[in-house]
């Protein structure tokens, strides 16, 4: 179970519901999105029993529960877990491991400067590039057919970040050639911006960190999209988390 806002801003709660059959096959449904004006534990507590009812389970029968970190979903005083947990004691919580693996990501950059500062600069070159039409185009022409389009950075997910951050190493020529052009012939505010881009981009701890962070990032996707496999083991997820540490 999450909660996210959809592109009108609207709160909008995501369950899942997973399942083994008599053979023990793992199999996990998809409920549907349920719009709701407020996030907190006693909203969501009802949305969940309102769910169950809808496909006729009982919270009884229920055996393990996992959302993210947030106090409302997690907190062991008034959040839903706890919740959950007085009406059927037997459902274990866990905090879904997907999304730990981000926190421990979005922690670690935030405790290297030189990493921290590469991925700001990524972020805002990328930004300025995409949020222009014409600097789009722009760009576009100086990449070769086979290089793909520039990707956002991934807000909430760290571990997606390895596809910008690979975008951007393997254009970074490519790019450069795109900024000095931009600034030679731009008289305005972007000119200027784009005047800037290269002096960081041709440091050499800007490099080097980008090139660290994507043998990492590149390594933690794999470990992400494993976790979200549906016949995913405990066994089997503790033993890649500990070959990526």
């Amino acid at each position: 179970m999450d909660e996210t806002t959809d592109a009108t801003c609207k709160e909008q709660v995501s369950i899942c519901l997973r399942y083994v059959t008599q053979s023990l096959q793992v199999h996990e449904t998809f409920t549907g999105f349920y719009e709701t004006a407020s996030t907190n534990a006693s909203t969501m507590f009802v949305i969940s029993k309102d769910v169950l009812t809808r496909f006729e389970l009982q919270l009884l029968n229920c055996r393990g529960h996992c959302f993210d970190g947030a106090s409302n979903m997690a907190g062991n005083i008034t959040g839903l877990q706890k919740r959950i947990c007085e009406v059927e004691p037997k459902a274990i919580f866990v905090h879904c491991m997907n999304h730990s693996l981000n926190l421990s990501f979005q922690d670690t950059m935030s405790h290297i400067p030189h990493c921290q500062d590469a991925m700001n600069l990524i972020k805002d070159l990328i930004n300025f590039v995409r949020d222009s039409p014409k600097r789009l185009a722009w760009f576009a022409s100086f990449q070769d057919h086979d290089t793909g389009a520039l990707r956002p950075l991934c807000p909430t997910r760290w571990t997606m970040r390895v596809s910008a951050v690979k975008f951007v190493l393997d254009n970074y020529s490519e790019l450069l050639s795109f900024l000095q052009d931009v600034s030679d012939a731009d008289r305005s505010d972007a000119g200027s911006k784009a005047s800037g881009f290269p002096r960081q981009l041709l440091t050499f701890s800007t490099f080097c960190s980008l090139k660290m962070i994507y043998e990492q990032f590149s390594r933690s996707e794999s470990l992400a999209r494993t976790l979200q496999s549906p016949k995913l083991s405990l066994s089997k997820a503790e033993r890649m988390v500990n070959a990526l540490t």
